[in-house]
């Protein structure tokens, strides 16, 4: 048996979601930066921009316009796991071309000590000569050290326009693999370590917070400065420092007192979705999650909806809440038609109990009324698979009957440490639960779907 280190914090529950047919497991656990693996190696989920511009070396033997002014742009790309490309540097300083023979350009590619594992080639593009669209020029090895590019072909010569939209995606707590994308959901608010703020001062320097590139975006506060809101605009992960906007995205000071040691929390919108993007091509741009690719599904009005676990069955998607159960589906490669309730009213009771039927597509939960729910997706699917008998185990208040039975109830504060998973070769879903006076699960429910497939008393 193999292990995997993923290098991500240890004692925190995880979710992971795995595209099958290529051989990929993401995980997420809504603290550290999510992780991807192809059971050999690791890498972070998703690739930074690279943080220099490309300079200028010297003019060489080319075909682009004389004397006509360029300007050079590079994405770092991981050729494993199909296309994994960055957002652009930024872009050069003006490069001009010589007259002929002197009519190309050699390009310094920076140097990256904190480049990320797999990143192996750099995509450079250029503007047309005189132009302001970057298209794509061509491609040289990279592993961090400094190199240098020869961009030698004529402008009709070259390719597809540079994308912008490569966002690598914020960290979420809940992953799953629906439909050729990865969607993301639910947030964690993180307040590990201190942070140091200075009034006036847009940066803030965090000590013992494992901050990472997947907190831009996140929402900042302190409580003891009245709780004003701030978005953490960049991160530097090395220096464990962030810069702080308001949400226009516009640079913002602190405006609170100066504390080297003050307790925050960040925090994402927990009843966002975002989800991995199909480029014009058609590509699967899996690790790649574009701001547009999102879905608010609202909530309710008084703000202590959170998202808690996500679903899939083998037409919808199924975000669940602590107060509702929702459904979707994408309608095009970037959009999907809206989150409805599929159970208004009754949410999850926890990520972990999720589990699907391989043969139907169907998804299998406890939800927070202590009865285990199956659905294909839609509003009419919905199927209870619980008897009375069951739900009194499941919700603490089953009792002993002389001669009959022990008690069987569960501890209901351990619903947390219940889990699921499907047996494929029994059609049995199972979940573990830990019954009243132990620490760990240690009794398992079965619902055997071959004897009840519709919701009947019978199987369990």
């Amino acid at each position: 048996m193999a292990t995997i280190k993923t290098g991500m914090s240890p004692s925190r529950f995880y979710d992971s979601a795995i595209a099958g047919r290529l051989r990929l497991c993401a995980l997420a656990n809504g603290t550290d930066r999510t992780q991807i693996t192809d059971f050999v190696n690791v890498y972070d989920f998703g690739i930074d921009p690279p943080p220099a511009k490309p300079t200028f070396n010297a003019n060489i033997d080319g075909a682009l316009d004389a004397s006509a002014n360029y300007y050079f742009k590079f994405v770092y790309r991981r050729s494993v796991h199909g296309t994994v490309i960055s957002n652009p540097s930024p872009a050069s300083a003006v490069m001009t071309t010589g007259a002929d023979p002197n009519d190309g350009i050699r390009v310094n590619i920076p140097a990256n000590t904190s480049l990320q594992s797999g990143v192996d080639y750099v995509d450079v593009y250029r503007t047309l000569g005189g132009g302001t669209a970057y298209m794509y020029d061509g491609t040289v090895a990279y592993s961090g050290t400094a190199t240098t590019y020869d961009s030698i072909l004529g402008d009709t010569s070259l390719g597809s326009a540079i994308q912008t939209d490569n966002d690598i995606p914020t960290t979420r707590p809940y992953i799953e693999y629906f439909d050729g994308r990865y969607v993301i959901w639910g947030s964690k608010t993180h307040s590990a370590g201190t942070v140091a703020v200075t009034n006036g001062s847009a940066t803030i320097t965090f000590t013992s917070a494992l901050i990472t590139k997947g907190h831009v975006g996140a929402t900042f506060n302190i409580k003891a400065d009245g709780g004003k809101e701030y978005f953490i605009g960049s991160v530097n992960v090395s220096a464990q420092t962030a810069t702080l906007e308001d949400k226009d995205g516009t640079s913002e000071t602190y405006a609170g007192s100066t504390n080297a040691t003050a307790t925050y929390t960040l925090s994402f919108n927990a009843l966002v979705l975002q989800w991995s993007k199909i480029d014009s091509a058609g590509r699967l741009i899996l690790e790649s999650f574009p701001s547009a690719n999102t879905d608010d599904v609202g909530g309710a009005p008084d703000g202590n909806e959170k998202g808690n676990g996500i679903g899939k069955t083998s037409s919808y998607l199924l975000p669940f809440t602590n107060r509702n159960t929702y459904y979707t589906m994408f309608t095009s490669a970037n959009q999907t038609n809206g989150s409805k309730p599929l159970h208004p009213g009754v949410g999850l009771m926890g990520n972990r109990t999720i589990a699907n039927a391989s043969e139907t597509g169907a998804c299998m939960w406890l939800d927070q009324n202590a009865e285990v729910r199956s659905s294909m997706g839609s509003g009419d699917s919905l199927l209870n698979l619980s008897e009375n008998f069951v739900k009194s185990i499941l919700n603490g208040t089953h009792a002993v009957v002389t001669g009959v039975h022990r008690s069987l109830a569960v501890d209901t504060s351990k619903y947390a440490d219940f889990h699921a998973i499907y047996y494929g070769f029994r059609q049995w879903y199972m979940l573990f639960i830990t019954l009243s006076g132990s620490t760990y699960p240690n009794a398992c429910l079965i619902c055997d779907l071959s004897v009840n497939p519709t919701g009947s008393a019978q199987g369990l």
